[in-house]
């Protein structure tokens, strides 16, 4: 409430200084010029038709920046919807690390299994992300939907290995390529779903701050 207050006197104190400024304006101008005659214009039609001019900017500013912010909490809303459906799916990935199969028999990590449950996961991941872009490319700024779309076209590379995934899972190497392929791919997606996360507060806290604004201002 005390910021709403504080604005609209802001806005208020704005008005009444360019009218002070007006007045000044026309001191000023009869100094400059004495040998005019104020009997040949009237000074009272020119400071209402400045004071004229004001309001209607006013009347005509006030209503297209209320639009624009209700376009912009509509916008954010949207995205907010969004991203809380995918969520429940999609954070699953951040945990994926400490997923692991036991062999019982020799009491160590299962690497084949491991690696294929992780590979899953990945692919889950990205299905679930590019279902998201369709959406999210209508309510993010081009710059950040820019960002997710680089980082989700640099995870789709892991695509590359699901035709022959049991090929790759019958063969591993611990120190070979693909290991280090599905841990690179795996922190990709970690990275990715974190981006979404602080995209999704950051989208938030906007969404709280255009709630709060006073429905009167007159710039910004």
């Amino acid at each position: 409430m005390t910021s709403k207050v504080t604005k609209f006197l802001i806005n208020t104190f704005l008005m009444l200084a360019v009218l002070c400024i007006s007045c000044v304006f026309i001191a000023m101008f009869r100094v400059v010029f004495p040998s005019i005659d104020p009997n040949d214009w009237d000074i009272l039609a020119f400071v209402g038709s400045m004071i004229a001019a004001i309001v209607t900017i006013v009347g005509i500013r006030v209503p297209i920046l209320a639009q624009r912010r209700e376009q912009r909490k509509a916008q954010y809303r949207s995205a907010l919807k969004q991203l809380h459906v995918a969520t429940k799916e999609m954070r699953r990935i951040l945990d994926v690390h400490h997923y692991k199969f036991m062999d019982f028999e020799t009491n160590e990590v299962d690497l084949s299994e491991t690696l294929g449950l992780h590979a899953d996961f990945i692919n889950d991941y990205i299905e679930s992300a590019s279902n998201l872009k369709d959406t999210l490319i209508d309510v993010m700024e081009w710059e950040e939907f820019e960002v997710f779309e680089n980082k989700l076209r640099r995870l789709q590379g892991f695509l590359y290995y699901k035709d022959s995934l049991d090929v790759y899972l019958a063969f591993v190497d611990p120190d070979g390529v693909f290991v280090h392929e599905v841990n690179d791919y795996l922190n990709q997606a970690v990275e990715l779903e974190k981006y979404l996360i602080e995209y999704q507060e950051n989208t938030l806290k906007k969404y709280k701050e255009l709630s709060q604004e006073s429905g009167f201002k007159l710039f910004g």
